[in-house]
């Protein structure tokens, strides 16, 4: 039996084919010729029962600390809990998601500040200071996010 984590179920187990009455039944009445078949059975969970999903190689990636293989997509391992480094595409469109609101929020702090001298009031300015101060906080955030990554 051989032992592998389950997809359905969440838990490393064992699995393997079931023969049950069936296939002994079947045995008997075809003189044994139907047990050519039970190398085509479904492997299935001995704890769930359900059929194993097999996992082709080229979804799965080995990790670095624990040589366990997990699938591509992971960030960290389920086994050792490595933490995978982002690919660089990942990393790239992060950076350009990043850049994208920063520019958003450029455009917004000119406008702002455009306003304050065309406006007469003291308490609108002092409205359009404060949201162009949460503005640039805001700014200073994503810039030492970009810087970081």
């Amino acid at each position: 039996m051989e032992y592998s984590y389950c997809q359905n179920c969440g838990k490393m187990t064992g699995h393997k084919r079931n023969v049950g009455m069936g296939t002994f039944l079947g045995a008997i009445v075809t003189g044994g010729a139907s047990l050519a078949a039970v190398p085509f059975y479904p492997k299935r969970c001995i704890v769930c029962g359900m059929e194993k999903e097999e996992v082709p190689n080229s979804t799965l990636k080995k990790c670095p600390q624990c040589a366990e293989e997990v699938k591509a997509e992971a960030k960290i391992c389920r086994f050792c809990g490595y933490n995978f480094p982002e690919q660089p595409s990942e990393l790239a469109d992060l950076k350009a998601s990043l850049r994208e609101q920063l520019e958003t929020l450029r455009l917004e702090f000119n406008t702002l500040a455009e306003k304050i001298y065309s406006t007469k009031s003291k308490e609108e300015k002092a409205k359009i200071k404060a949201e162009r101060d949460r503005i640039e906080k805001e700014m200073n955030r994503l810039r030492s996010q970009l810087d970081k990554s």
